[in-house]
């Protein structure tokens, strides 16, 4: 996150337009007082059956200042007995050794390990200067990568030079991105609770503790147990690896199913995809699924494609016997996972599960109007995860130009 200085003058690239005049220049030594921490004794279990918080740098969240989590407390026999000292809130906690790089603010006082440095007293806004030091501090993590390095000493990090302007600028600047991180942390929560609900109606819609009813005529007809071989044919890819080629005909593997990602693929030739094409060829409808590795991840081809894949997929063909849309769904559910796991090869490195096994596998199949209300229901709970994680990143982002933009 290296900022850009658009201008000579002492002030940011970005500002809220009551304020005028250069920013003041400082060092960060004084601006507060400095501690360091340290690690009572884990084999004296006494000393961590207190009441004062104790924090590593695995408690802080990366680019996240306000979230701490606290989960281990002490005595005040082990802050008398060790090199950790007790730091009198608010203050700003700076990882300067393990996990270099992560900053974050406390109201609450605390005691931390021997990789923090940490600022009290402070002489200017707190979290003015916590996010400020988030940017700096992310800075000099990035400039000792790979290094032998282990961390930032206390000397330097007081010996760090900084703009500040006026308190009433600084405090505009500390509450406008506090806002924007409880706007990040709000839809976070609501992506996580969106996960859960889908989980939950996946769950129970195939165990069919939720169902469809047709209007004036009850409850769809029972639904029938087949193996999947019974309804869809299934092909792997290739066997041999393909000579690739710069540009041609994209070529799938397990990583573009876990990551979700079908752009940015290897290539092989026009030639090379014809011939595989007569054996077995990708058509929209489709379904994907890993079945050597992290085997079971099942993907519905939405899209037009022309691709190729390798052995490590199964193909499951588009029929006319099932909506492939809600058998991908049904894939990815606990029942067909299990199924899968009683044939898995868990002995081979990596584990594997062999195309004829895929078909024996069970799959419970609803009318094909109550298949179509379920993937129906199913992809708008998908979309609308989509689209919050979209939300989320913008969020992101816009904090991230914000940081570069509003310090010098």
């Amino acid at each position: 996150m290296k900022k850009e200085r658009k201008n000579e003058a002492n002030v940011p690239n970005l500002r809220f337009k009551e304020f005028d005049g250069e920013w003041k220049y400082t060092f960060l030594s004084d601006l507060g007082d400095f501690i360091g921490g340290g690690t009572p004794s884990s084999s004296n279990s006494n000393f961590w059956k207190g009441s004062i918080p104790w924090v590593s740098s695995s408690d802080l969240e990366e680019n996240n200042i306000q979230s701490i989590k606290i989960s281990r407390f002490i005595t005040e026999e082990a802050i008398n007995k060790s090199s950790t000292k007790f730091c009198e809130g608010p203050l700003v906690l700076i990882v300067s050794r393990v996990g270099v790089g992560k900053v974050a603010y406390s109201n609450e006082s605390i005691c931390t390990s021997q990789d923090f440095t940490n600022i009290v007293n402070f002489k200017c806004n707190g979290l003015f200067l916590s996010y400020f030091l988030s940017v700096e501090m992310k800075n000099s993590a990035s400039s000792i990568q790979g290094t032998s390095i282990k961390g930032i000493s206390s000397s330097e990090i007081k010996s760090k030079k900084l703009f500040i302007p006026n308190d009433e600028e600084q405090q505009k600047i500390a509450f406008f991105l506090s806002l924007i991180d409880k706007r990040i942390t709000t839809q976070s929560k609501i992506i996580e609770e969106l996960k859960s609900l889908k989980m939950a109606v996946n769950e129970n819609i195939f165990k069919q503790n939720l169902s469809f009813k047709v209007e004036d005529e009850g409850h769809y007809k029972e639904w029938k147990v087949l193996k999947l071989r019974e309804i869809s044919k299934i092909y792997d890819g290739t066997h041999q690896t393909p000579n690739y080629v710069n540009n041609g005909i994209p070529f799938y593997s397990v990583e573009h199913l876990t990551a979700d990602k079908f752009t940015n693929t290897k290539y092989i030739s026009n030639q090379v995809f014809e011939k595989e094409n007569i054996r077995v060829k990708l058509e929209r409808g489709d379904i994907l699924m890993t079945k050597i590795g992290n085997i079971g991840l099942a993907k519905y081809i939405d899209w037009n494609v022309k691709a190729s894949f390798y052995v490590s997929l199964a193909l499951i063909k588009k029929s006319d016997n099932i909506n492939n849309e809600y058998l991908c769904y049904f894939m990815n559910s606990s029942f067909f996972q299990s199924e899968l796991w009683k044939r898995t090869i868990h002995v081979a490195f990596p584990q594997k599960i062999n195309l004829g096994e895929i078909g024996e596998c069970n799959v419970m199949v609803p009318s094909q109007p109550e298949q179509l209300k379920i993937a129906t229901l199913l992809k708008s709970l998908n979309d609308k995860l989509k689209l919050e994680i979209i939300l989320l990143k913008r969020f992101k982002n816009q904090k991230q130009y914000l940081l570069s933009n509003l310090f010098i």
